[in-house]
């Protein structure tokens, strides 16, 4: 028995399948991930099999055109990017070749934003697959807003409305595509029906607490879920790196400073918004700052990172780091100014720190908007306002 993961995005949004992973395997089921080149190293050092997918996300958000949907909030440009019709059909064939010369695998989970594929990859290998969601999409509900339309409708509205919109601009490009590919080599569930199974008759499960976002309670009681999916707290195989380490044993907690894969960095003249922060804050306070990367490199890769690591380098006051594991990281901060991903606002709240939201769009208006709810932190509104 061998469980498959298809994973897409970001760090953030890669994090908690790879978290699933390890637990198998240390529950003694290998696992086996479908991943993009940036991460392949991270995955393989936590003894994960992994196999290549196309595209590299990190060089997708790295365009002009990404740059300027990212900080607009028009997702119009984003949507060919990040679901390439002809990317997407590369994939599937390259998991069911995979599942087909690996009979071991007995399960394919896939992540949130490729969830609709679900139905291929199982009508053409015959492998169960389901979906976990980490953000409360793809579900009506009246109690909580869907991330196109951010107000809450009675009957769940906003999600059907997304759900329109979303089917003739994202999904159905994709299968319309996959129509005129040739899966005459793959074995057919049902060989006399050349149509996949539909969506919703697929398993899904979804991740996040409830603690930070309670469970709708107009959800059908048989849709499974549970908490935000962390990393144990393995303090003997997760570190930070020595300079961390020391900076952090060597004064007062630092306000952590960090956009994840954002392209904060790119969209802005970085170091002069940093430094603006620290020139307006209290002498006394010392910041750890993050330089985006999408792998799991301590390296800071960043010209922006490089120049705001040279101009505070071998100061008390500010660090500049490429990653380290925020659930050892953030328990030693005092507050935590972030994007809202869904994993680091939970990490966040996990440390017990207040947060500080500056979203660029997608769901981390969301989560904003619930860390104010639950009394944690302060939205002070998008990045591309500050």
């Amino acid at each position: 028995m061998k469980v498959a993961f298809l994973v897409f995005g970001s760090r953030g949004d890669v994090q908690p399948y790879v978290a699933m992973a390890k637990e198998l395997i240390d529950r003694g089921i290998p696992a086996l991930m479908f991943a993009q080149k940036p991460f392949q190293n991270w995955i393989e050092s936590e003894g994960i099999e992994f196999s290549l997918i196309p595209g590299d996300l990190s060089h997708d958000v790295s365009q002009p055109e990404m740059i300027k949907a990212i900080l607009s909030g028009d997702m119009r440009p984003f949507m060919p990017l990040f679901y390439d019709k002809h990317r997407i059909g590369k994939t599937l064939f390259h998991i069911l070749d995979t599942v087909q010369a690996d009979k071991s695998i007995s399960l394919i989970v896939t992540a949130t934003s490729l969830g609709f594929i679900s139905p291929y990859i199982y009508h053409y290998s015959n492998v169960p697959t389901c979906t976990v969601h980490l953000i409360p999409t793809g579900q009506p509900t009246s109690q909580i807003p869907s991330l196109m339309i951010p107000v809450n409708l009675p009957f769940g509205l906003s999600h059907r409305i997304q759900s329109v919109i979303m089917n003739p601009i994202v999904v159905k490009p994709i299968t319309t595509h996959f129509q005129t590919l040739d899966f005459s080599h793959y074995t057919l569930t049902q060989p006399k029906n050349p149509n996949p199974p539909p969506l919703k008759s697929f398993p899904k499960y979804y991740s996040f607490s409830h603690n930070i976002l309670p469970r709708p309670t107009d959800w059908p009681s048989d849709i499974p879920g549970g908490g935000s999916i962390l990393f144990k707290n393995r303090a003997t195989t997760d570190t930070l790196s020595p300079r961390t380490q020391s900076f952090l044993d060597n004064g007062s907690e630092p306000v952590y400073i960090g956009f994840g894969s954002m392209p904060a960095d790119l969209s802005t003249n970085y170091p002069a918004f940093i430094n603006d922060v620290i020139k307006h804050s209290p002498a006394d306070t010392r910041f750890i700052v993050f330089s985006r990367n999408m792998s799991n490199s301590r390296d800071i890769l960043t010209e922006s990172g490089k120049s705001l690591h040279a101009q505070w380098d071998g100061t008390k006051r500010v660090l500049v780091v490429g990653s380290e594991p925020h659930h050892v990281l953030f328990p030693r901060c005092k507050v935590i100014v972030h994007h809202g991903g869904a994993g680091t606002t939970a990490e966040a709240a996990r440390a017990g720190k207040v947060q500080v939201v500056c979203p660029f769009g997608f769901d981390q208006t969301l989560w904003a908007r619930v860390v104010v709810e639950r009394g944690v932190g302060v939205f002070v509104g998008y990045f591309r306002e500050l």
